[in-house]
């Protein structure tokens, strides 16, 4: 029950991790990484109003296209 800008958000700061086979082509997700301790934080903090977790002091950041 999130928004698939909040996904990419968390794709792009490396909390959930996902890849594409090629550019432009939709982004392929474990089910395991939807029950990883982070990405469940991170849709806590969401539905209860907070701010969208903050990236990870030393950790690169991928653009998003």
């Amino acid at each position: 029950a999130v928004s698939h800008t909040f996904v990419k958000g968390l794709i792009r700061r490396g909390v959930l991790p996902a890849r594409q086979v090629v550019e432009c082509a939709p982004w392929v997700i474990e089910e395991k990484a939807l029950e990883s301790a982070a990405v469940k934080a991170a849709i806590q903090r969401v539905h209860k109003g907070k701010k969208f977790p903050p990236t990870i002091a030393g950790q690169s950041e991928l653009p998003l296209k």
